[in-house]
């Protein structure tokens, strides 16, 4: 009868302590940013994307009282204490600052206008590598017709992505090689 609230971590927070726990890298990986908005998405966590040097976040944050009280029991008694206690200048928990070992990777569909754009601010925080249509592997698979015939995936992409190109001079708007599956 006794209605009661517990703190559960969430991937990041998950990540981020078990990143701490180890020396090993340790990787989150944010499938399709854009399809929130990040500025609500990661709230005060932005402020960590900020690293120095030597990899850790240049800003510690303040944790809520929840998180503060999670990460004294998940890393209280971790071998990188010392280290933790020297970045964020506090020994009870109450901030956050990200390890070297810690890397957030992301993919975003750039090409998806339905979603929500990302401020400058965000992204230039972030590494940005462009991934190119694939069409060796899209050559692979051959779409069957049944009585009709079939035909290439890769070749029609391919024709198709050249128009696309030619009518608005942007890669954005083309097929990739996983259009379809």
């Amino acid at each position: 009868g006794t209605i009661t609230y517990k703190f559960i971590p969430e991937a990041f927070i998950r990540a981020y302590c078990e990143a701490w726990k180890s020396r090993d890298p340790y990787f989150l990986i944010i499938e399709e940013i854009n399809r929130g908005n990040c500025a609500q998405i990661f709230g005060d966590i932005f402020q960590l994307l900020d690293r120095n040097n030597k990899g850790y976040s240049e800003y510690p944050i303040v944790c809520s009282p929840d998180v503060q009280n999670h990460l004294k029991d998940e890393l209280g008694q971790m071998d990188r204490l010392d280290e933790y206690e020297r970045l964020t200048k506090v020994k009870d928990f109450s901030k956050m600052t990200l390890p070297n070992n810690m890397s957030i990777l992301c993919t975003m569909n750039t090409s998806d206008q339905s979603l929500f754009p990302m401020d400058s601010a965000f992204k230039r925080r972030w590494e940005w590598q462009y991934i190119p249509i694939n069409y060796d592997d899209a050559a692979k698979f051959n779409i069957d017709l049944g009585e009709e015939g079939s035909f290439n995936w890769g070749e029609l992409i391919k024709a198709v992505n050249e128009k696309i190109k030619e009518h608005t001079q942007s890669e954005d708007k083309q097929l990739g090689n996983c259009f379809v599956s």
